[in-house]
């Protein structure tokens, strides 16, 4: 009887200490995750370009929500509000119509005018200056090397139109890369169009996304633009999202996410 005794307690012994080792390994399971809380990695950022074009962005997806969703939305967040990509302040939003309104915490009007962007988000973002630009040399460069064995003649540079010219770090190595948005809309005697995004990294250009047409065709022209460059994911290396004006019988804007996979940009979401 006592050796029986003796190998039970033997054996409780050692279920002990595999218990311990199995709440050891959960416990640094659970300390080596993200420092984000569930809450945080579940709420979506929510963007505002103007009221037609209202989404939330989440696990690299856009969606939209409800009127009555967005004005809940509305009524509870207060968002980062960008003009050109020039940060004004954090205001209340309302729609009226056609129309995105925003107000101080005492309640007054807030004028913004030019290109208009916002977003919520339970913390600041870092973002971009995306105002248009003049033409100049470094665009010049870009767009000679993107259509370089093309058909494409480079226009006057009066008929080059959209550009921007964005100084930024991609992809978190604190070297600057640089966006450049490039369109030309053509002219009575020159009939050619066209729309390049492209980025420059160590002075290799990459293309993006382009668009090539004639006003003598009818079919859909695309002209791209940045609406901003923001880290969305928390990675450390910044999506894109574009603004695409297409253009058949009518205009059609829209608004799509870019995001770097295999060093290179690829369409991860776009609005339906």
């Amino acid at each position: 009887m006592k050796k029986e005794k003796k190998k039970f307690q033997f054996q409780l012994k050692h279920f002990i200490v595999i218990i311990v080792i199995i709440l050891y390994l959960i416990l640094c399971y659970f300390a080596f995750r993200s420092n984000k809380t569930p809450e945080e990695q579940k709420n979506p950022i929510y963007f505002v370009l103007n009221a037609n074009h209202k989404f939330t962005y989440l696990d690299g997806k856009i969606e939209n929500i409800s009127d009555k969703d967005w004005n809940h939305v509305f009524g509870t967040q207060k968002f980062y509000t960008y003009t050109d990509g020039n940060y004004l302040g954090k205001y209340s939003l309302l729609q009226y119509n056609t129309q995105i309104r925003a107000y101080d915490d005492a309640n007054d009007p807030v004028n913004i005018p030019g290109s208009f962007f916002a977003y919520a988000y339970d913390k600041k973002i870092d973002t971009v200056n995306t105002s248009y630009v003049a033409y100049d040399e470094n665009i010049g460069a870009a767009l000679e090397y993107l259509v370089e064995g093309s058909t494409v003649v480079i226009p006057p540079t009066e008929q080059l139109t959209m550009l921007q010219k964005i100084l930024v770090d991609l992809d978190g190595d604190q070297v600057d890369e640089v966006v450049y948005a490039i369109n030309s809309l053509g002219s009575e005697y020159n009939h050619q169009k066209f729309s390049f995004l492209c980025y420059e990294d160590d002075g290799e250009v990459y293309r993006l996304v382009s668009s090539i047409g004639s006003k003598k065709d009818s079919n859909i022209m695309h002209y791209y633009s940045i609406a901003q460059i923001m880290d969305l994911d928390g990675d450390n290396k910044k999506e894109l999202i574009v603004r695409d004006i297409q253009y058949g019988t009518a205009a059609v804007e829209r608004y799509k996410i870019y995001k770097q996979k295999n060093d290179d940009y690829q369409l991860i979401t776009s609005e339906s």
